[in-house]
C-alpha cells in the first residue's frame, strides 16, 4: 500500500535553454496528511518480496521519507543508504547523476547533523561547566567573607593578646616591686 506516494511523469513538459532542452523526471509526492514511521515501517517490511524494480522504487520513496522536510525524526544516514541503493539498482538511470548529487547532499546533511549534535553536547557541558563554576564563585565568595570576618577576629584577639602582654608585664613589675618591698620589710 503505497498511498502516500503518487508517481507522477510530467511528459512533454520541456524546458527549452537554447543550447539543450530538459524533460522533467518523475519524482515521488509526499502526500500532506502521512505518517511517516508507518509509511516507513511498512515499506521496510515488505522490501524482501520486491523484484529489482520494485526495490529501486522503494529505495527511493524510503530516500524522500527518511529525509523529507516534514518527518519529524528525519534520519539523514537512512535516507543516504536508501538512495545508494536506488543508484546501485538503476546505474544506467536518464537522470541518475541528480540522484547521486542528492546522495551527496544527504552524505553532507547528515555530516552536519553530527556536528550539530556535537556542538549540542559541548554547549550543554559548557552550561554545566558555567553553573558549576557559578556555584564555586559562590562558595569563594563566602570563603571570602569568612575569612573576612576571622581577620577581624583576629586582629581583635591580636590587641586583646598584647594588652594581657602588658598587664602580665605591669602585674610581674608589680610583684617584683611588691617582693623588694617585702624584704625590705622583713
Amino acid at each position: 500500500m503505497l498511498m502516500f506516494f503518487a508517481t507522477t511523469l510530467l511528459s512533454g513538459c520541456v524546458t527549452d535553454y537554447g543550447h539543450k532542452q530538459r524533460k522533467l523526471a518523475s519524482f515521488p509526492l509526499v502526500e500532506k496528511n502521512i505518517n511517516f514511521e508507518e509509511e516507513i515501517s511498512q515499506i521496510e517490511r515488505t522490501l524482501d518480496t520486491m523484484t529489482d524494480e520494485e526495490r529501486a522504487i522503494a529505495a527511493l520513496d524510503l530516500a524522500i521519507l527518511y529525509s523529507h522536510h516534514r518527518n519529524p525524526n528525519p534520519d539523514y544516514m537512512s535516507a543516504y543508504k536508501r538512495m545508494e541503493e536506488y543508484i546501485s539498482l538503476v546505474p544506467e538511470s536518464e537522470a541518475i547523476d541528480n540522484y547521486r548529487y542528492l546522495a551527496s547532499l544527504l552524505k553532507e546533511t547528515q555530516k552536519l547533523n553530527r556536528v550539530s549534535e556535537e556542538l549540542k553536547k559541548r554547549d550543554k557541558k559548557l552550561k554545566n561547566l558555567k553553573k558549576n563554576n557559578r556555584s564555586k564563585e559562590a562558595t569563594i565568595k563566602r570563603i571570602k567573607r569568612e575569612n573576612e570576618i576571622l581577620i577581624k577576629k583576629q586582629a581583635v584577639l591580636e590587641s586583646e593578646y598584647k594588652k594581657l602582654i602588658d598587664e602580665t608585664g605591669k602585674l610581674k613589675d608589680l610583684d617584683m616591686r611588691i617582693e623588694q618591698m617585702w624584704r625590705q620589710v622583713h
